[in-house]
């Protein structure tokens, strides 16, 4: 355990506000042991000054007073004690090339998606008021978790979601992880194939009556369906999608242009009659003239409690948080908060925007997805439909590599090089080197360098190795972590030493090609047979709203930091547990309501509350 102390021994006079020489570790103490990470006091052996410490690990090791960097007398295990943070990366990595701005834009553009278009029916069922407040304080709750799990990220040393799951609760946590992110990547690609059919199929509608009318809506759907994926399939057979990179700009900017077209359209017509288009339960589209208004309050609790969830999918961008912290230059705890909270302000600023806007043209009769609401032949819309549902086709293979790759780690979870239990040698590490590109990456246009290594017992802040060795975790003072830093200002790490407890967050085995085919084929199968089922996205955002994404997004984050901060927060750590609570009721009683109304049509609010009667007999 000494290898590395003499790397610390020089600076022991520089750490008088992280140890106290006069007071000894006790029994309980969590200490940083230099060279071996963070450990927890179990006896003093004699006067030898020597201590039995226990590592996060569960292996038992003795130190020596000398090679206590800090303590803390509290007993957290597996958590440096307050003073120093730990960082995967080092602060002054070459790798590290995110600025505020790409960063803060990865983050916008990993958030929003084809959620916003279910925006203006979850508004209408809450009301302006409560619709608002809602989206509103979602946007801090997302914040707020957000927040949690780069300071458990930042006191662990983990840099992905599911090795923080895994310093937090073990390796059954990780594997929840991984579980929830391959069901949620998923399901997203479902969602796309629902979308780019109501977004595709007017079109084709309009360009081609002959077929659409021999075909039939139904049958037209599933055509446009298996075309959408049979121009994705290509690129989602590919292990690398380098040449999408530049995709998030164009998917923001198709989102952007369309919220610009609705506030066009509302703006000309609000307050008097107008057209408003219908889809109703067998899919025949119907035109009614309405003069809408915007309700101020909720219809119902049950109502605005169905459509939480889609507000809250419309939030998440958690498991690109940690990636991107990983890329951020001067990666300062400030400047990752002030990144988060423009994030939540951009993002509930458009959404509420979206929703009023959304509202105000359709009012009651507004659809599942808003372009629904409008004529196929309305040049405009068709520009905005084009535009998303191209979007969608090419954004679909960046949300199969997370989806087959997640699906490859449970699959290969008892391989040798997929072990979250052991340290990472040179023999595990030699298994496989796959980098697995972060979204943040695609949509800052930055490219993710292969990760540096050091050599055994030092400290690195960008060199390369000549020898690969175990991935390693850098240690700081929090003092120089934790304010705005002024541009080129270095920050040198006190100690470091070998990650323990889990694979490398960027390095694992790779599937073999007929592994990768395998996979994608049964992927895009599955997606095809669920897409064409749902008639309804605001059905499938609400599947996934309700359980996958609360998880990911509020309960998890939540359940990380109790266990690994909570122990010494103070009363902080009772907000949170009572959040968790909440959270965790929210979620049981949203997934309920789904479950009850899988079967809703496009168009459910139309039907339900203007009294009209579709074509299906649904609502009669």
């Amino acid at each position: 355990m000494a290898t590395s102390a003499s790397v610390a021994c020089a600076d022991m006079a520089n750490m008088a506000p992280y140890v106290d020489e006069k007071f000894e570790p006790r029994p309980g103490d969590s200490i940083h042991v230099v060279g071996a990470g963070s450990a927890v006091v179990m006896s003093c052996l004699g006067e030898t000054s020597t201590y039995e410490v226990r590592y996060s690990t569960g292996n038992i090791g003795h130190v020596k007073r000398n090679e206590v960097m800090a303590q803390q007398p509290s007993y957290v295990q597996g958590l440096p004690p307050q003073g120093v943070e730990y960082l995967g990366r080092p602060f002054n990595d070459a790798a590290r090339t995110l600025q505020t701005p790409a960063a803060t834009f990865a983050l916008i553009a990993s958030t929003i998606g084809g959620s916003i278009l279910s925006l203006p029916y979850a508004m209408n069922e809450c009301g302006i008021v409560l619709g608002v407040v809602m989206f509103a304080i979602t946007a801090i709750f997302s914040g707020w978790t957000l927040d949690m799990l780069v300071e458990c990220a930042r006191r662990t040393g983990h840099d992905s979601y599911e090795l923080v799951g895994h310093a937090a609760f073990g390796e059954r946590c990780r594997k929840l992880a991984i579980l929830l992110v391959f069901l949620t990547t998923w399901t997203v690609q479902i969602a796309f194939l629902v979308l780019m059919q109501d977004l595709l199929t007017p079109i084709v509608e309009l360009v081609l009556p002959g077929v659409a009318s021999s075909l039939g809506r139904r049958q037209l759907r599933i055509v446009v369906a298996i075309a959408a994926v049979a121009a994705s399939a290509p690129m989602c057979y590919k292990s690398s999608l380098g040449a999408l990179r530049g995709l998030c700009f164009a998917s923001v900017g198709s989102i952007l242009l369309v919220t610009l077209i609705l506030a066009h359209r509302t703006a000309a017509s609000f307050g008097a009659e107008h057209e408003i288009h219908l889809v109703d339960g067998s899919g025949i589209s119907r035109t009614i003239e309405l003069a809408t208004h915007l309700p101020l309050w909720p219809k119902g609790f049950m109502e605005a409690l169905y459509v939480f969830p889609v507000v809250g999918v419309s939030f998440q961008c958690h498991f690109n948080v940690l990636p991107t912290h990983m890329e951020l230059q001067r990666p300062t705890q400030s400047r990752m908060r002030r990144i988060i909270s423009l994030t939540s302000l951009a993002t509930s600023s458009l959404y509420i925007c979206v929703g009023v806007a959304g509202v105000a043209w359709a009012g009651d009769a507004v659809c599942g997805n808003i372009l629904l609401n409008f004529a196929r032949d309305d040049p405009l819309i068709v520009v905005g439909r084009l535009c998303l549902g191209l979007m969608l086709v090419l954004n679909f293979p960046l949300y199969m590599q997370p989806s087959r790759n997640a699906l490859f780690r449970l699959v290969a979870a008892g391989g040798p090089c997929m072990s979250a239990s052991a340290v990472m040698d040179d023999e595990a590490a030699s298994c496989g080197s796959a980098v697995e590109l972060p979204l943040s990456s695609f949509c800052a246009g930055q490219r993710v360098p292969r990760p540096s290594q050091t050599q055994e017992g030092g400290i690195e802040n960008g060199a390369r190795s000549p020898r690969m060795s175990a991935p390693r975790v850098h240690v700081y003072r929090s003092t120089d972590v934790a304010g705005f830093l002024p541009r080129g200002r270095q920050v040198d790490a006190i100690d470091s030493f070998p990650m323990w407890g889990g694979v490398s967050p960027e390095g694992s085995a790779e599937p073999t090609v007929l592994q990768r085919s395998a996979m994608t084929t049964a992927i895009l199968l599955s997606c095809l047979m669920l897409g064409v089922l749902f008639q309804s996205i605001l059905v499938v955002f609400s599947v996934i709203g309700s359980s996958m994404a609360a998880m990911l997004v509020f309960v998890l984050p939540a359940a990380f930091w109790y266990k690994l901060l909570g122990p010494r927060a103070g009363v902080k750590r009772h907000f949170v547990r009572a959040f968790l609570g909440i959270f965790v009721v929210l979620t049981v009683a949203c997934t309920f309501l789904t479950v009850r109304n899988l079967g809703s049509p496009a168009c459910p609010a139309a039907f339900e509350k203007l009294g009209l009667k579709d074509a299906s007999g649904l609502f009669s």
